[in-house]
């Protein structure tokens, strides 16, 4: 099974600290490291919605996504192995999931009714539905291309959603019954700005992150080439 790493690039973001990062992580899974730029994939839609076409981007078998105002810890584990085979591995935003704990429903329902009032967007109540985060997903062509595609073309419509692709990619899970694996925090943790006085030094860092994620945050692009990864 060929498999890749793959960030989007689109507004010079991605720091040399964090790329560097990407590649040790992709060179200890065997994994083709890939960078969506402007240059070797024009912007279609929206920088965000490059996610949606990881299928289209490289030809791996299995893509493990990731936003480039993340970090990968250096002895973070293969997700290719360590995580369900075939299932859409993600981790909820709300609320924190526990290694092994139970996972409680949460919805974000400001933008899930802004997409459902979108033309040809059938109606699909949030019910149930942990919502994820769309910075770190790990996913399979054979059983996850169409819920991306889905998720894809919603994007081309008109829309006021403020997490692009992220809202679409949820109902598309969703709407088609993706078997999805809710990975803990530790694949996507979303700095909160008080992690203790180690948090920069990601391997002292007690809770053992093997992600970052500095999601939206301001200031992000000072401090992502200052983390200690290794």
């Amino acid at each position: 099974m060929k498999t890749a790493l793959l960030t989007a690039n689109y507004n010079d973001i991605l720091c040399q600290n964090v790329r560097e990062s990407f590649q040790h992580a992709a060179d200890r899974w065997g994994a083709e490291y890939v960078e969506a730029t402007r240059e070797n994939h024009p912007v279609k839609l929206h920088p965000a919605t490059a996610k949606l076409e990881a299928f289209d981007i490289c030809d791996a078998d299995a893509v493990f996504i990731i936003d480039a105002d993340a970090i990968i810890r250096s002895d973070c584990p293969n997700p290719f192995e360590v995580l369900p085979k075939g299932h859409f591995s993600v981790v909820g935003l709300s609320p924190r999931v526990d290694p092994g704990g139970d996972i409680l429903s949460c919805g974000n329902d400001y933008e899930w009714g802004l997409m459902l009032a979108l033309p040809g967007v059938e109606y699909m109540p949030a019910d149930g539905w942990n919502y994820f985060n769309s910075g770190v997903m790990l996913a399979y062509r054979e059983q996850h291309k169409a819920a991306m595609d889905l998720a894809y073309s919603i994007c081309r419509i008109p829309n006021a959603l403020g997490w692009i692709d992220q809202t679409p990619i949820n109902y598309a899970c969703k709407l088609l019954g993706v078997d999805v694996h809710w990975a803990d925090e530790r694949w996507n943790f979303i700095h909160g700005g008080t992690l203790g006085k180690d948090w920069m030094t990601m391997h002292a860092y007690q809770p053992g992150a093997w992600i970052y994620h500095f999601a939206g945050e301001c200031g992000r692009e000072h401090i992502l080439p200052l983390i200690a990864w290794k």
